[in-house]
């Protein structure tokens, strides 16, 4: 009897990424939050678009949920919310 596993090997590649991450933001919290956001700017601005981009970035900002702490977390997620809604109206009607 064979068993096959689905994705085994792209759930433990995410699972090692997501620790990663949150070790580097326990590390140094405002560094991880100021590269978060200078790529998230590259993305408003369209010197780095692309939806693969943006996919990983929005992966890799909620993988540090609970990361920060609880004021840290909210004020940088209201930037994130406010810059990605402004991308929305940017590309609204767009692909």
């Amino acid at each position: 009897v064979r068993e096959t596993t689905k994705d085994t090997d792209v759930i433990a590649q995410y699972k090692t990424m997501r620790e990663t991450l949150v070790f580097l933001t326990h590390l140094n919290c405002d560094d991880t939050e100021s590269i978060m956001l200078v790529k998230l700017t590259a993305q408003v601005n369209g010197t780095q678009w692309s939806w693969n981009n943006l996919n990983t970035l929005c992966w890799a900002i909620g993988s540090i949920s609970g990361a920060m702490s609880e004021d840290e977390e909210k004020r940088f997620l209201v930037t994130v919310i406010k810059d990605l809604l402004g991308l929305c109206e940017q590309k609204k009607g767009k692909d």
